[in-house]
């Protein structure tokens, strides 16, 4: 039988502060996909036990040691490493394990900057050398980093086909896609089908392609690449195996990529803040869950 924890970080708990310390104030984390499967011991990165949850999030500075010379009381701030544990009310920790966040820049925005927006900018930058008007295809198209990817590739001038699940609101969530910047948005069927044939003879194979699934839909994915191309697998939701034919397709000398988080935060915030909001504001809110400021850690933890 597991036990929950639950504690908090007062003056009496904590001691008093290093002279390069920070002390924290949580105001609001999301919950990812990755923060479960860490929980459940299924991610790469397994903390050390007892841990706190979560892995970005944006923290306000409510007091800096003597000799704190990077920040001061009211920033707003980043951790810089995955797993530090952004599930709680309040933190207390070294001001090198912090990233200053640009004041205007939106809670919002900031708490969801390092983790989705970041994937979607590596894999967009690393694996193809992309021009405008240039073809990338994903699936997940509505997800955190497939709404980011959309957005990228939009700001880029480049094209995206985007494969979704069907639903019954489809129309409402393919406007919603669209309106971010979208070029095409399908649904798993329609790419499996002939139809996706004629679009892609229309728009022109992909270069890239983006699988955050897994299963079958990588396998289409595959089949789409123009000779050369490359598909990116940063994600497994279907929990099946990513499939590569060992005939036909392989001999069109495709790449097969594994990406991992590999965050360029640190970039990506010295660059225009309002950049940054375009990428991350029209995030599904469906993914980003705000933690009350009195919440208290789900997990035990000692400072």
């Amino acid at each position: 039988m597991c036990s929950l924890h639950t504690s908090g970080i007062g003056e009496e708990k904590r001691g008093p502060l290093g002279p390069t310390e920070v002390f924290l104030r949580m105001l609001a984390a999301p919950v990812n996909p990755a923060d479960i499967n860490m929980i459940q011991g299924t991610y790469p990165i397994k903390p050390t036990l007892p841990a706190v949850g979560g892995n970005e999030g944006v923290f306000e500075v409510l007091e800096v040691g003597s000799k704190c010379s990077k920040f001061k009381q009211g920033d707003r701030v980043l951790p810089l490493s995955a797993g530090w544990g952004t599930w709680r009310s309040e933190a207390w920790c070294s001001e090198d394990d912090l990233q200053l966040v640009p004041a205007d820049i939106p809670v919002i925005a900031a708490a969801t900057i390092t983790v989705n927006p970041c994937t979607a900018y590596r894999m967009l930058e690393d694996y193809q050398q992309l021009q405008e008007g240039d073809v990338v295809v994903q699936n997940s198209g509505n997800s955190g980093v497939g709404q980011t990817v959309i957005q990228i590739a939009a700001a880029r001038n480049l094209r995206t086909i985007n494969i979704v699940r069907d639903r019954p609101d489809l129309q409402s969530l393919i406007d919603e896609l669209k309106s971010i910047g979208a070029t095409e948005v399908v649904t798993e069927e329609f790419a499996q089908s002939y139809r996706m044939k004629s679009l892609i003879e229309k728009m022109g194979k992909p270069k890239l392609a983006l699988n955050g699934v897994g299963g079958k839909s990588s396998l289409t994915l595959l089949r789409l690449l123009v000779d050369a191309g490359s598909m990116v697998t940063y994600g497994g939701m279907s929990r099946q195996p990513v499939t590569v034919p060992t005939v036909s397709d392989a001999d069109r000398a495709l790449r097969v990529c594994c990406s991992c988080s590999t965050s360029v935060m640190v970039m990506l915030l010295k660059r225009a803040s309002c950049m940054l909001y375009v990428l991350t504001a029209a995030l599904s809110f469906s993914n980003v869950i705000l933690i009350n400021r009195s919440w208290c850690h789900v997990f035990h933890t000692s400072f």
